[in-house]
């Protein structure tokens, strides 16, 4: 077996909480990676399975677990937080999706938060953060925001011309 294959262990869990479905994309980009590594890891484990975090119970037959999760206020999303913080014994490797530009201090932050639940411990291998997608329902609140706001604001300018048309009127008027 290669050296990377005996990083990995012999039993592999890629784990994953999708919104969206990218989250689920990556972690199907991971285990297809994982398949054509360098050292052939799949010829030598036993296991190499790939599971949403909601459908799993038990962890205790793999040795390696991959785990991802879509950021929900600058971290893993509860149900991600809640299976990281269970995670006893591993090796483990992080990765997140998120709707802001992965390479900013915050997409750090994120990922380094999913870490953060498992790194005391495990022996973290590796984390991972790139753009995700915008869920519909808040890509849709966020644009109806932005356009009740850019409504209002020419309401509001409209108002106001009116109001300093009317007092212009009277003034013409008065004279």
């Amino acid at each position: 077996m290669g050296e990377k294959g005996k990083y990995m262990g012999k039993n592999i869990l890629v784990a994953y909480s999708s919104k969206t479905g990218n989250t689920k994309k990556l972690a199907e980009g991971i285990l297809d990676g994982i398949k054509k590594m360098e050292g052939g890891v799949v010829d030598t484990a036993d296991i190499v399975d790939i599971k949403d975090i909601k459908d799993i119970s038990e962890i205790d037959k793999y040795d390696t677990v991959i785990a991802g999760y879509w950021v929900d206020k600058g971290g893993a999303n509860e149900e991600a937080a809640v299976f990281l913080k269970k995670i006893t014994g591993k090796k483990v490797g992080i990765f997140a999706t998120l709707a802001y530009w992965p390479d900013s201090e915050h997409g750090y932050n994120c990922v380094t938060a999913g870490e953060n639940l498992v790194k005391e411990n495990n022996h973290v291998i590796g984390k991972f953060v790139c753009q995700g997608k915008l869920d519909e329902k808040i890509e849709e609140t966020h644009i109806g925001q932005h356009l009740r706001r850019k409504r209002d604001t020419k309401y509001q300018g409209t108002i106001l011309q009116r109001q300093t048309l009317l007092r212009q009127r009277k003034c013409f008027a008065k004279g």
